[in-house]
């Protein structure tokens, strides 16, 4: 029905929310620092704060984080595959990745921009997002092996002296010195 009542944009954002929950079940969550830290959480692409997709996290469920089936046998904290890549190679992705990925398919048909925080940012997931045909942008911990130059642009911004001007975008080469753009 959300998907009928309003269109989304070409730039969506996915979360984790909560729900304030008090009473007994074994689905609640518990985040400290969340300004609802009990609750059950859920797993959100919106847009101008409007829910255009969810699913419900369910802790230990047969089903993995994102509705993805687990394989029989399969151990805590193993890496799915939602997104196939060129070459007939998968990109392994953590259940907590693979949410975008889910979410952004369930999306109308379209051409989207993802922007996530530093829980779901890796270089893999923007590889999926990718191979999907969705562009993304995601914040990142100083301690997640990015690039050495923006970790060093991150600390000086935490201090307010980074240096970028408004609006200006800076590009960082890959291993073989090329830049992708799309």
């Amino acid at each position: 029905v959300s998907e009928e009542l309003f269109d989304p944009g070409s730039h969506l954002a996915v979360d984790e929310c909560m729900i304030r929950y008090t009473g007994r079940s074994l689905d609640t969550a518990f985040i400290r620092n969340k300004p609802i830290p009990l609750g059950f959480k859920i797993w959100v692409v919106a847009q101008s704060g409007f829910f255009i997709h969810w699913l419900w996290h369910v802790k230990d469920s047969p089903y993995g984080i994102a509705a993805i089936p687990k394989k029989k046998g399969r151990k805590k904290n193993t890496k799915v595959t939602p997104a196939p890549v060129t070459d007939d190679k998968m990109i392994p992705l953590n259940n907590t990745q693979a949410v975008v990925v889910v979410l952004c398919n369930m999306l109308p048909q379209g051409r989207y921009h993802v922007f996530v925080d530093n829980l779901f940012s890796s270089a893999d997931l923007f590889r999926s997002l990718h191979a999907h045909g969705y562009g993304a942008t995601g914040t990142a911990r100083v301690n997640c092996g990015i690039y050495k130059d923006l970790k060093e642009d991150k600390k000086k911004d935490i201090n307010g002296k980074c240096g970028y001007s408004f609006n200006e975008v800076r590009a960082v080469p890959t291993a073989d010195n090329k830049v992708l753009v799309s």
